[in-house]
């Protein structure tokens, strides 16, 4: 199935799909999601689902203590102790996270910011977020890249890293690691991507060990597909 003809698909969704900057996703409403034996593509509603089950699966939202992230996320960046976070001090989630966090426009994030942005995840009640999108180097698809999201320092514990491995086309959807559904923990994440021939890693470090993507997963508004554009 061609790229082009997935996202006609998934267009068919648009009811149901929601998007962070960077990052198409599909919000699972509440704590309980069906779970089936295939699920074509990445979106079951839009695609098609063949061989559901009647069992239906319990998925619990991300706990954690807004505060006492936003202490533990201060104590981790604000190198200068001047009690915020500034661009510089930031960590690739961070400064994607800042986009929505930043509710003064300053630049920085506020012990105050930090605490209310991550009030909203836990408000919004959403287990998981299906994450899907293309993976280019050098403008061309990337097939058989690992693409991982790494839980940022400061959530480390609260939520659980996800992975996928693209296609032929560069087409990627990723799950939690372990966990046989589709979709990722809303939180904070650093993003590597790997692929490796003969041996040798084709990615460059900046995209993979050294890595400074970034993405928040979560609190999100319209459907778009993202593109990870690995050089030019």
């Amino acid at each position: 199935m061609s790229w082009h003809h997935r996202q006609r698909l998934v267009n068919t969704a648009r009811l149901l799909t929601v998007q962070s900057p960077g990052v198409s996703v599909l919000r699972t409403n509440g704590y309980q999601v069906r779970s089936c034996q295939r699920i074509v593509a990445i979106v079951a509603i839009a695609i098609g689902v063949t061989g559901c089950s009647r069992k239906t699966t319990r998925l619990e939202t991300p706990q954690y203590n807004p505060a006492g992230f936003a202490e533990r996320a201060l104590e981790l960046y604000d190198k200068n102790s001047d009690g915020a976070i500034d661009d510089q001090e930031m960590s690739p989630g961070l400064r994607s996270f800042s986009q929505t966090a930043d509710k003064d426009g300053n630049g920085s994030l506020s012990k105050s910011e930090l605490e209310t942005r991550m009030q909203e995840h836990l408000d919004d009640k959403v287990a998981l977020h299906d994450v899907a999108g293309m993976v280019l180097l050098h403008g061309q698809p990337l097939g058989e890249a690992t693409v991982r999201f790494i839980p940022d320092e400061a959530m480390k514990g609260i939520i659980k890293p996800a992975i996928g491995v693209s296609d032929e086309e560069g087409f990627v959807s990723l799950s939690v690691e372990g966990d046989s559904l589709p979709g990722v923990q809303p939180g904070i994440y650093r993003i590597e991507v790997s692929k490796k021939q003969s041996g040798q890693e084709l990615v460059p470090a900046e995209f993979n060990v050294d890595s400074q993507l970034g993405q928040e997963v979560g609190m999100v508004d319209s459907l778009s597909s993202w593109t990870l554009n690995l050089g030019n």
